[in-house]
């Protein structure tokens, strides 16, 4: 547990190298991005953190997108690097594409899993309205019903959704507390502030994804000067877990500077 921007995060480090660090989505935690920091750990000093508002960190009565990208650069103060390599997975894209706005020099390398550059609220949320049903009072049956659909590839197994389902169990917020977190992404809009990252950038959607559609992927590698946009074809909104192997090499070669002879679909 470590201080910054006046809040406590909580932290897990996985091996030594160059750093990587890597953000959760709404409502997760650090936890969630287990698979890949251990896919990673190899070759880097990978730091997973739970974001304010989430997991074992403080839990402010309200903050902001702003504050979440402050976290990030004073979490990469407090250590002292100079720039460090970067990985989003939705909401943690949007505070990872924030924070380069405010600071690209930081950062060598981002990538960005369901992204989104703009939202009136939250993805989980919209998609909740649409059903007739509250995000705040809305039953873990009725949010699942919901979400299977808009989460998952077709093609993706019943044990790894139960993983899934899991992860998001193991960081129950309370009702005040998920309202706090997805007060933070209300209205935020990154349009007018994407030309000014100069940051190499791959962008990843899911092709079955109803959270954070691969329209939007593509909106954000459109905006990014130095984006490139690749489409997983058998995942929805959870690339990390749904095609494992396969997010994990393209990650490493990105990060190696090996060239993704291909931009699209990702092939088999």
């Amino acid at each position: 547990m470590i201080r910054v921007n006046g809040v406590r995060l909580n932290l897990k480090f996985y091996g030594e190298g160059e750093p990587v660090i890597l953000l959760h989505g709404l409502g997760g935690s650090l936890e969630g991005m287990a698979t890949l920091a251990k896919g990673l750990m190899d070759k880097y000093r990978v730091i997973a953190y739970d974001c304010r508002g989430h997991g074992r960190s403080e839990k402010p009565a309200v903050y902001s997108l702003e504050d979440h990208a402050k976290d990030l650069i004073g979490l990469v103060d407090y250590f002292g690097y100079e720039k460090v390599k970067a990985v989003g997975f939705s909401m943690g894209s949007y505070i990872t594409m924030n924070a380069a706005a405010i600071h690209p020099d930081r950062f060598e390398k981002m990538v960005l899993i369901a992204p989104k550059i703009k939202g009136d609220m939250s993805s989980v949320e919209r998609l909740l309205n649409e059903q007739g049903l509250n995000a705040l009072t809305a039953s873990p049956l009725q949010r699942y019903l919901v979400l299977r659909k808009a989460a998952f590839s077709p093609d993706t197994s019943f044990v790894k959704k139960l993983k899934l389902m899991c992860l998001a169990g193991s960081s129950k917020l309370t009702r005040c507390q998920s309202s706090a977190a997805a007060e933070a992404l209300r209205g935020f809009d990154l349009r007018q502030r994407l030309s000014d990252i100069t940051v190499k950038t791959l962008v990843c959607s899911g092709k079955h994804d109803g959270i954070n559609p691969p329209s939007d992927g593509e909106e954000t590698a459109a905006l990014l000067p130095e984006a490139q946009f690749v489409l997983f074809k058998n995942s929805g909104h959870h690339i990390i877990i749904e095609e494992e192997k396969r997010c994990l090499t393209i990650i490493r070669k990105f990060f190696e500077g090996r060239t993704l002879p291909f931009s699209g679909e990702v092939p088999e």
